[in-house]
């Protein structure tokens, strides 16, 4: 039977509990500048294709002619359902004896700080723990829609749940002829005729994001080396690395796309509860842009989110997408918190990206 937290720990306070999570940083998580967050009215998502930028020319008619008509871009390619997002954990008797323990010890030293910390932390890191949670894997979801077009889940990356789940954006797919950690890989004449096919076509490709391991490999080539430096050495010269930045200033004023790296680590616990790091990024893809910003995050909301049970619940809605649940069981006794989202990053402008394979 679920209780109130308050009648299991007395000193949870649901206007501390707000407050923490609000205050909650994304730190190194950067999805949302690739893939703002976006209200959606239904669990159904749809992505869309923007304008190129390109002007479209009239056409010379006869007079007392219709004008002919010409398509419009704006429309939904790719639609689905939003999946839902869940973690939670408890803290059972065991745990609760650690609060109680805490708890005595204040009693005694009422001016120490650290044993104060230690009770608040006991209280409401569950809290954090599931709202890091859930912001986790809208990262990793939002690194695999970026670097290989797709969102695909397995029993790797999805231990505890749905493993059937696949949706695919249908982005461009290449291949460089020559991997970029091969010495005599040409890097910048790969960039140029990716980019000459955007032209042809009416837009210009201007940012390429990729993971940390990619781009320094890039840097070490000869080719990229002689391109920021402005010498043709055949090798032998030796010249330094350059850094992103300087080999991005000399991609901006060849109107080439500039490098943006996407550097960020999630975890995934498995059923044994072994925990391992993953960057979510698909190591040796790149992706080619015409905007800084990929699409959005779409989501909604459920029942959950605005169902009062009377008091049993603690919640809080959190950016107006990702609810937050604390309550009390009765027996056996638990301290419980849960985590929840219906979200997804989608891509728009698919017909206007391309992944590229280098390594």
């Amino acid at each position: 039977m679920k209780i109130n937290a308050q009648n299991i720990i007395p000193e949870f306070r649901a206007g501390d509990f707000g407050y923490i999570l609000e205050n909650n940083p994304l730190g190194d998580l950067q999805y949302r500048n690739y893939f703002p967050l976006e209200y959606n009215t239904s669990l159904d998502f749809g992505n869309i294709e923007a304008s190129t930028g390109a002007k479209i020319m009239a056409n010379v008619v006869a007079l007392g002619s219709r004008a002919p008509r010409k398509g419009r871009e704006f429309a939904s390619l790719i639609k689905g359902e939003l999946p839902k997002i869940e973690i939670a954990r408890d803290q059972d008797e065991f745990d609760l004896f650690k609060v109680d323990e805490l708890r005595e010890k204040l009693k005694i030293y009422k001016n120490n700080e650290a044993i104060g910390e230690k009770l608040a932390s006991l209280i409401y890191d569950d809290p954090l723990f599931c709202l890091n949670g859930v912001n986790a894997r809208i990262e990793w979801l939002a690194k695999q829609v970026s670097s290989t077009g797709k969102v695909k889940l397995d029993k790797v990356t999805n231990a505890a749940g749905a493993q059937n789940f696949t949706i695919d954006f249908k982005i461009r797919m290449e291949t460089v002829g020559k991997k970029w950690d091969q010495p005599d890989a040409k890097p910048i004449d790969d960039l140029q005729e990716l980019q000459n096919d955007a032209l042809g076509k009416g837009f210009r490709l201007l940012y390429a994001t990729t993971d940390l391991a990619t781009a320094n490999k890039i840097t070490k080539l000869q080719n990229v080396k002689e391109f920021v430096y402005g010498v043709a050495s055949s090798g032998t010269v030796a010249l330094f690395e350059p850094t992103i930045e300087q080999l991005n200033a000399k991609l901006t004023e060849k109107k080439l796309p500039t490098f943006r790296v996407w550097d960020s680590v999630v975890s995934e616990e498995d059923k044994s509860g072994k925990v391992t790091s993953m960057s979510g990024w698909q190591t040796g893809n790149i992706l080619f842009t015409i905007d800084s910003v990929f699409g959005n995050t779409q989501y909604t909301i459920s029942k959950e989110f605005t169902t009062d049970l009377k008091g049993t619940i603690s919640k809080k809605i959190v950016d107006n997408a990702i609810l937050i649940k604390t309550w009390g069981e009765e027996d056996p006794m638990l301290f419980s918190t849960k985590g929840v989202a219906y979200a997804l990053p989608v891509i728009n402008n698919t017909k206007k990206s391309v992944i590229l394979t280098v390594l």
